[in-house]
């Protein structure tokens, strides 16, 4: 039987549409347990009450909500320390195990069947964002190894909001707002990659500030090489010689005379522009932001 904390907790989870099962062991399935059953047919608020969560608890991704959307869970393994506001859609959020690790419960326009993820160049995960089939662990859980386990940071009022993104907007937004906080351009899986397989481009208006602004500087680029590479003087130090490369079509840049690299709003940022996290149209976060 759950502590009366505990229970207090999953019942108001149970309210915004996050249904919650036990698990074992630090927060591993239950052997047998079939996630995409229980996501078709989520257990009733007296069965998530009466389970026992000393192994650790998870919340069920892809059931869907009464007030509307589907349940996704988003796992960040590389983020930021804090977040300015949380992704449109969030019921809940928890802070992970170690610094920029969080673990996001949002309501999303149709259902994901299986799971997506964003990967840096290198290849290595970045955010997973799990659908129905899986479930994603959560606080009083304490994974084996770890010296702390999920602290919750963020709980919506009863029904929570509305759904206001669909699966691959969220996704990209991810991408896009991840990348930024990294200086790193991201890319997703195969099932969610377009034809020129990057989608960290910067947003239309964050190219034209920086092009301004090199502009106001007298940089001057000149074509260097295939795939849209520019060449010019950095703006970041006195360059005797061009050694600075800016491809504004994939967002990206590099000085090669040791002045760094990255996405082109870490550019921005360096150059002293006041840059808005927007993708596609479809900001991720509720508010335009500095």
């Amino acid at each position: 039987m759950a502590s009366g904390r505990v229970r207090a907790h999953v019942r108001r989870l149970h309210a915004l549409g996050l249904h919650v099962v036990s698990c074992w062991g630090g927060g591993k399935a239950l052997r047998g347990r079939d996630h995409r059953a229980l996501a078709d047919s989520p257990p009733d608020v007296d069965a998530i009450l009466g389970a026992d969560y000393a192994g650790g608890l998870a919340v069920l991704c892809g059931t869907e909500r009464s007030a509307g959307g589907h349940v996704v869970g988003v796992d960040v393994d590389r983020g930021p320390e804090s977040w300015p506001a949380w992704p449109r859609g969030t019921l809940y959020a928890e802070a992970g195990t170690e610094p920029g690790r969080w673990h996001v419960y949002i309501a999303v326009l149709g259902l994901l069947d299986g799971q997506r993820n964003v990967y840096d160049q290198a290849g290595h995960l970045v955010v997973e964002i799990k659908g129905r089939g899986h479930a994603l662990r959560s606080w009083p859980t304490l994974p084996a190894g770890k010296a702390r386990g999920y602290r919750p940071m963020f709980l919506a009022e009863p029904p929570g909001p509305a759904p206001e993104l669909a699966v691959r907007e969220l996704t990209e937004g991810l991408s896009d707002y991840l990348g930024s906080v990294l200086g790193e351009l991201l890319r997703l899986d195969a099932p969610l990659r377009p034809r020129s397989g990057i989608t960290g481009a910067a947003s239309p208006g964050l190219v034209q500030g920086v092009q301004a602004e090199l502009e106001r500087r007298g940089v001057v680029l000149r074509p260097a090489g295939r795939d849209g590479w520019q060449q010019g003087r950095c703006p970041l130090h006195d360059d005797n010689s061009p050694s600075f490369s800016v491809n504004f079509a994939l967002g990206v840049w590099k000085c090669w005379s040791g002045c760094g690299s990255g996405g082109l709003r870490a550019l921005a940022e360096r150059l002293g522009l006041t840059v808005y996290r927007w993708r596609r149209g479809h900001p991720i976060l509720p508010e335009v932001w500095a």
